[in-house]
């Protein structure tokens, strides 16, 4: 018989073995990673093996890569802007000069700014 005949013949268990080998080799990749036992095949308990084989599947289908360099999301910080940005939201959530203080326990002073607050203590 030759192979087109073959294929001929068996074209829906051709197709659906291919699924289904990948199914089951999926399963046991992923029965291993988990520490479950495999349908079929003998559990792999050598952690790093497991460790690697995770990170592969991780790399090859899911798209996880290693950057060989430090990766910046934004510009380096600036002190001073952060300063007054801390600042300002501290302002913001202190009670105001309206008298939303309860009576006798205004401050006798300005509240500090974060910068003098963190120098003086």
């Amino acid at each position: 018989m030759s192979a087109k005949t073959l294929r001929r013949a068996f074209l829906t268990e051709i197709q659906t073995g291919k699924v289904e080998f990948a199914c089951q080799i999926a399963r046991f990749v992923m029965d291993t990673i988990l520490g479950r036992r495999p349908v079929n095949a003998k559990p792999i308990k050598n952690e790093r093996l497991r460790v690697t084989l995770a990170i592969f599947v991780a790399k090859v289908r899911l798209g996880w890569t290693v950057a060989n360099y430090h990766q910046q999301v934004r510009g380096p910080i600036d002190e001073e802007h952060a300063w007054q940005r801390l600042d300002a939201k501290i302002a913001r959530l202190a009670p105001r000069e309206t008298g939303d203080f309860p009576a006798g326990s205004r401050p006798a002073e300005p509240p500090l700014t974060a910068n003098e607050r963190i120098s003086a203590g």
